[in-house]
């Protein structure tokens, strides 16, 4: 079965459940996955939320608009090496 909302797609919550304080909230599509009994789950960014959330495809109505996907792609990388202990130390830029 196709899903019904592709990454980066802006959509409407649209609860019963336990989403429904965020209905009318606009969102964007970041993750997705397939569960033979449970249908479409969506990764979703909620429009003023601080943490991301998972909804239903029953959940989200279609607004037809999607965000610019390079407005979510990192601006810079770090390396980090693994310390015996299993911590990890950031190792600084050595060129």
């Amino acid at each position: 079965m196709d899903a019904k909302f592709n990454f980066y797609e802006i959509v409407q919550v649209k609860s019963t459940g336990r989403l429904k304080k965020f209905n009318g909230l606009k969102c964007i599509i970041r993750g997705r996955s397939y569960d033979d009994n449970a249908g479409w789950a969506y990764a979703i960014d909620v429009e003023g939320e601080k943490y991301g959330s998972c909804a239903f495809e029953y959940e989200l109505e279609e607004t037809g608009k999607f965000a610019n996907p390079e407005d979510f792609k990192s601006v810079g990388t770090i390396r980090v090496q693994v310390q015996p202990d299993g911590s990890g130390k950031i190792i600084e830029d050595d060129y």
